[in-house]
């Protein structure tokens, strides 16, 4: 297999391996492996029970947890900005969930993973382009047809139960803050509209570095 195509640990586990605390007292292991970008076949996307029988494939970026919560699959990040990324470059690392239309995306956690996410410190898979699960705002009224733009939902700050969701853009009222950092499209064969809050549903996403 490629360079890209090997990935070095499983999707739907981490770099210190499910269930354990990161050992960073002689610093974070895997620093070689931060934002590498890795290309993968689809698999069935856990989180949302759809099976995916395409020929497509998924971009995945590695990820450092920099942020200070266990990080939940499905759930929308951004990349570590400011203090959270002092001496590290962009696209290696992120401090939490996007909760504001200025936040730069980095991806959704890996759908694949248990629903106790990632710990601090620990590497993990984020999907940067192509399919996955995302999930819909935990409170509103909203539609979300099939092939539907969506776009980040709002919430409290990066670290909030509120944060990390994906709702359709809002297309009367939208801003050129969201049309730059729109998510991608729900999924051509949604069975149905999403109209219930907390719903995993699938979605294809692109969601470039700059």
């Amino acid at each position: 297999m490629g360079r890209t195509e090997s990935l070095p640990f499983d999707r739907g586990t981490t770099f210190y391996g499910l269930g354990n605390t990161p050992d960073l007292s002689l610093g974070a292991g895997g620093i070689n492996l931060e934002g590498r970008i890795h290309l993968a076949e689809v698999q069935n996307r856990k989180l949302g029970s759809k099976n995916d029988t395409s020929g497509r494939f998924v971009t995945l970026r590695v990820a450092r947890n920099r942020s200070a919560i266990n990080l939940l699959p499905g759930r929308l990040v951004r990349h570590a900005i400011g203090t959270p990324a002092a001496g590290y470059p962009l696209g290696t690392g992120t401090d939490g969930y996007v909760y504001q239309t200025t936040d730069p995306i980095f991806g959704v956690v890996d759908d694949q993973l248990p629903a106790a996410g990632v710990p601090p410190g620990d590497l993990f898979y984020v999907v940067i382009d192509g399919p996955t699960t995302v999930i819909s705002p935990t409170t509103g009224s909203f539609t979300i047809a099939a092939g539907a733009i969506l776009a980040a939902a709002t919430g409290t700050s990066a670290v909030s139960a509120d944060a990390g969701f994906v709702s359709v853009l809002n297309t009367s009222s939208t801003t050129v803050a969201q049309l730059e950092t729109r998510v991608g499209r729900a999924e051509a064969n949604l069975a149905a509209s999403v109209t219930a809050v907390s719903t995993p549903y699938q979605a294809v996403v692109h969601c470039p570095l700059v």
